[in-house]
């Protein structure tokens, strides 16, 4: 059954607002899962600096500078802890752990260890590449929803996307 002619631009017309509805669901749900990637990626790249956090919000707001002031358990070995925390965040305790193993078998000098372990140093910011979600997962999400192919979809949402440019 034949749905329009062959000449370009022939057949049935589909409403803009039905595009521009699919098209912005399609990007609602990507940006959902970007953002949900991002977050896991995070809290994995900062699971152990984020439980020291917690440890010091616990500290009421008037004992805190006796705090900074402390010998033991002080703010000293927090940061002692806290840079501790970052290595393993950023797997460069088991680097630097390797390293002093090397050494102590004495197959690296001292100068080497030292040299090496200045690079280990952690850094306090962090970079975090999400994984972009699935093109075809959410094609095939709106698609269901739509009752549309896979294919309108995809042009419904090439369509959207140009026109939010243009905006």
């Amino acid at each position: 059954m034949s749905r329009g002619g062959k000449r370009k631009g022939s057949g049935a017309k589909q409403k803009e607002f039905k595009k521009i509805k699919v098209g912005q669901f399609c990007e609602k749900i990507h940006r959902a899962k970007l953002k949900e990637n991002y977050q896991l990626k995070l809290n994995k790249k900062t699971e152990n600096t984020e439980k020291l956090e917690e440890q010091v919000r616990t500290i009421p707001v008037k004992d805190r500078k006796a705090w900074l002031q402390a010998d033991e358990d002080g703010y000293l070995d927090h940061l002692e802890n806290f840079y501790e925390a970052l290595r393993k965040d950023q797997g460069l305790l088991d680097k630097s752990n390797k390293l002093i193993d090397l050494f102590d078998a004495k197959e690296i000098t001292k100068e080497k260890l030292d040299q090496e372990l200045e690079y280990l140093e952690p850094t306090k910011l962090i970079s975090i590449k999400s994984k972009k979600p699935s093109r075809k997962e959410i094609l095939r999400l709106a698609a269901e929803k739509f009752n549309l192919s896979e294919h309108t979809v995809d042009k419904y949402w090439k369509y959207y996307r140009k026109l939010e440019k243009t905006i």
